[in-house]
């Protein structure tokens, strides 16, 4: 994860220093980590839209791996994106296992049918983006 400027620490000129993206996502999500997990990634999204004039594009990216680092914190798993493709993804686990997962392996496991008994859905964020998210009941 990036390390995240103050902006309390001003440059030589006066001004506070310009945050990357990443930094500017991880920020507002920490400052939202009571929301629930769509409620957090679209707050952020609008936030850098139109609080900071990024491309809704680049602030879902943003808000995406940021959410994914905070998320990731104490999580001893990590995906191995040496070795990951667009078709493939390598998991490592903390024993040094690699989990292999196509993309039809991924495909089922997010199912409708699959996520329903785990009590999971998918809510839109945005105009094209779903989040899995704990079904309401």
């Amino acid at each position: 994860m990036r390390n995240i400027h103050h902006a309390a620490a001003l440059s030589g000129n006066g001004q506070a220093p310009h945050l990357e993206p990443a930094n500017l996502a991880t920020a507002r999500l920490w400052q939202h980590q009571t929301l629930r997990r769509c409620d957090a990634i679209q707050d952020s999204i609008e936030h850098l839209v139109t609080e900071r004039g990024l491309t809704e594009s680049v602030a879902e990216h943003a808000t995406l791996q940021a959410f994914a680092e905070l998320e990731g914190i104490n999580k001893h798993h990590r995906i191995d994106v040496d070795a990951s493709t667009s078709r493939l993804l390598i998991l490592r686990t903390p024993a040094g296992e690699r989990v292999a997962l196509t993309i039809t392996d991924l495909l089922a496991l997010v199912a409708p049918t699959s996520l329903a008994e785990k009590g999971l859905t998918f809510q839109p964020v945005g105009h094209r983006l779903l989040v899995l998210s704990r079904a309401e009941h």
